[in-house]
């Protein structure tokens, strides 16, 4: 038996002539609605970063902690804040960004229209999810992310 894209995405083993979008119709669209919402939530970020340093604030008088987190946080939101406020052209890479996680979500339409044609689209999407962990792990270790032992 030979495990594929489909038997992680429909949980059962590979048949190339029965492996259709149309069996489990949320995969698909659920992958793409996920990319799209990581991708669109870049463009808020001083926004977002001054929410999240606020929201700990507050966890923190409730007796919920994370000092070495906060501390992160804190550097990253002066940091966005300070060079945006300088350097508003720092927000054309985010928005960048933003538009590659459309692009790649805009690429999955080709798997609802043809499968089976379009199966590597899928074995990408799953190849690229899977990279994530050692990428992140990688740069963690790089920008001294405080998950990763700084």
């Amino acid at each position: 038996m030979r495990l594929s894209v489909c038997y992680f995405i429909h949980g059962g083993p590979y048949d190339k002539y029965n492996c259709s979008a149309t069996t489990n119709p949320f995969s698909i669209p659920l992958f793409r609605g996920a990319l799209m919402a990581s991708g669109l939530t870049i463009i808020p970020l001083p926004w977002e970063l001054r929410l999240l340093v606020r929201l700990l604030a507050k966890l923190a008088v409730l007796g919920i902690n994370v000092p070495a987190f906060s501390a992160w946080l804190a550097r990253i939101n002066h940091g966005v804040q300070n060079g945006y406020g300088q350097y508003p052209l720092l927000a054309y890479g985010t928005d960048w960004l933003a538009f590659g996680h459309a692009a790649i979500a805009l690429a999955c339409v080709g798997p609802l229209r043809e499968p089976i044609r379009n199966i590597w689209i899928v074995e990408f999407g799953i190849m690229a999810c899977l990279l994530v962990i050692p990428w992140t792990v990688f740069f963690g270790v790089l920008c001294g992310i405080p998950f990763f032992g700084n």
